[in-house]
């Protein structure tokens, strides 16, 4: 896990995953349950927090990673910077 921070954000969140689509959106996991449903930041057309089903983007996934030494290699969001 890494703590990731944007200027609009009060403190800095905790992201546990990440993954690419097909469509060059990225998510930023931000809990770390193991359901289908999972809440993350979306950087797509609009940039936003949200509930996120895993079944309905599981066929467009280009890469995605849990796991903390590949998140190291991962840049942050636009317009946010790793803190830790």
């Amino acid at each position: 896990m890494r703590k990731m921070k944007a200027s609009w954000m009060s403190k800095p969140v905790t992201v546990y995953g990440w993954a690419a689509l097909a469509n060059g959106w990225e998510y930023y996991f931000l809990d770390n349950k193991r359901s289908d449903i999972r809440f993350a930041y979306v950087c797509g057309y609009e940039n936003e927090m949200g509930d996120v089903s895993m079944t309905e983007i599981q066929p467009y996934i280009r890469a995605i990673t849990f796991k903390d030494a590949d998140l190291q290699d991962i840049a942050p969001a636009p317009d946010c910077v790793w803190v830790d």
